[in-house]
């Protein structure tokens, strides 16, 4: 399974979304696909990587 990671904003998130692509190893990532849980209580965003590839270099 992949591990749940909430956020409590979508500033959170871009922090978080920022660090996977700027730290060592590299992420490769080949897709994200985003969504609104519900979006009649819009309280939860999904995301959802496919990763293609974990590098050290860029």
């Amino acid at each position: 399974m992949f591990p749940k990671i909430k956020v409590s904003d979508a500033g959170s998130l871009s922090e978080a979304l920022f660090a996977v692509e700027t730290q060592t190893p590299f992420l490769v990532v080949k897709e994200i696909d985003t969504r609104v849980r519900n979006y009649r209580e819009p309280k939860d965003l999904l995301v959802k990587l496919k990763i293609s590839a974990l590098t050290a270099a860029r």
